[in-house]
């Protein structure tokens, strides 16, 4: 969805370009978080926030492992190409807490699968402040109860507690 029209020009948050959007939301694949995704960023950002809205299983987590390369270049293609066209000041990594990308390796305890995503957060958005220097990297947990997302918890994804690709270990 495009900022309102305004004498031919799109407006987004004040900046005068037709394809502007406000940031491009990297999120899970799963049908759950859909629905309610505008109203849950609206909520946290501001009501009529635009965005691009990029999917995967697992949201970040081809960012955060080295496992597939070949996955982790396609998402930062895909990232890459809505930067050029559309020009977000922030990008938004937003995994959710009932996601079965993860079970698949081993990880059933809801509280180790929380502490995981949160990781996976940190370490994609590092990857991402690295490649994308100009933007703003911004994390949630969108919290999925009953088959429905419920709600958006920010995560702090500033510069001191980012983690590297490869390890649990900050960045300094």
């Amino acid at each position: 969805m495009m900022g309102q029209i305004i004498s031919g020009h799109g407006v987004t948050r004040g900046r005068q370009l037709a394809r502007a959007c406000d940031l491009t939301v990297l999120t899970c694949m799963d049908f759950r978080l859909h629905a309610r995704l505008r109203h849950q960023l609206e909520w946290h950002l501001g009501y009529g926030v635009t965005y691009d809205l990029l999917t995967a299983p697992g949201a970040g987590y081809d960012l955060a492992h080295d496992d597939a390369p070949h996955r982790t270049q396609t998402r930062l293609e895909d990232l890459g190409t809505s930067v050029e066209i559309h020009q977000p000041e922030r990008i938004a990594i937003i995994p959710h807490t009932d996601c079965g990308k993860y079970p698949q390796f081993g990880i059933k305890d809801k509280n180790e699968l929380r502490r995981i995503l949160i990781e996976d957060v940190l370490k994609a958005a590092h990857l991402l402040s690295k490649r994308f220097p100009r933007l703003s990297v911004i994390g949630f947990l969108a919290i999925v109860r009953e088959r429905h997302l419920i709600e958006l918890e920010a995560i702090n994804v500033s510069s001191e507690r980012l983690l590297s690709r490869k390890g649990n270990a900050p960045i300094f």
